[in-house]
């Protein structure tokens, strides 16, 4: 039978704990860096007259303004988010900041991250498949 040693399984989560914050604030990073503004460039190429779906130009606005404010919210958070990353790189040992603690907690406690990129699969398809429709039928 294996003994149960508090003080160690206490830096064994602590470790797990710094190791999935990093891993959850490069993941950000990358969205905010690159991922938001390739999404939004791609839903702004979509023309809103081309649909006939009061819902879908809805639905379109809708995604673009989201990707609006996630790109606002990342640029206020970048400069934050890139020391802690440093801090984090540098420092290993040390216990997590309370922001990247409180960034972990929003990201990974609601699976934000999968839930965006879930979003924006579905807008994408969805109006996608819309703007085929309607070139089918008005052919």
């Amino acid at each position: 039978m294996q003994s149960y040693d508090e003080y160690t399984a206490e830096l064994e989560n602590d470790t797990k704990l710094s190791q999935n914050v990093l891993f959850a604030l490069k993941k950000y990073q990358t969205l905010g860096k690159t991922t938001f503004s390739y999404d939004l460039g791609t839903f702004l190429r979509f023309n809103m007259n081309h649909f006939e779906d009061e819902y879908d130009r809805d639905m379109l606005k809708y995604i673009i303004l989201t990707i609006r404010e996630n790109i606002e919210t990342y640029d206020e958070r970048e400069e934050q988010v890139n020391g802690a990353i440093h801090e984090m790189e540098r420092h290993p040992e040390q216990q997590v900041n309370p922001f990247a603690c409180n960034l972990y907690v929003m990201l990974s406690g609601n699976d934000w991250v999968s839930s965006y990129e879930d979003e924006v699969h579905y807008m994408l398809e969805s109006l996608s498949n819309s703007l085929e429709d309607s070139k089918v039928s008005g052919d």
